[in-house]
């Protein structure tokens, strides 16, 4: 089985980037940044299984301080 974590991921067969960037970020936000590190692999469609990709970490994103009703 595969392992998540916030610096490689392993593919299973038949994941696709955007698949890959839900499963790791929550959020197929993510798939453009994981083609950019992962440039080696960019032709790839769907992946076969044991292709370890590199998945950058993020920063939280944080809002704009207090809620509209508070400020």
């Amino acid at each position: 089985m595969q392992e998540l974590n916030s610096k490689v991921y392993e593919t299973i067969s038949g994941d696709t980037w955007d698949f890959v960037s839900h499963k790791v970020y929550g959020t197929v936000e993510m798939t453009e940044q994981l083609r950019k590190v992962n440039k080696e692999f960019i032709r790839i469609m769907i992946f076969p299984a044991g292709v370890l990709l590199k998945c950058p970490e993020v920063e939280a994103k944080t809002t704009g301080g207090l809620p509209p009703w508070v400020e």
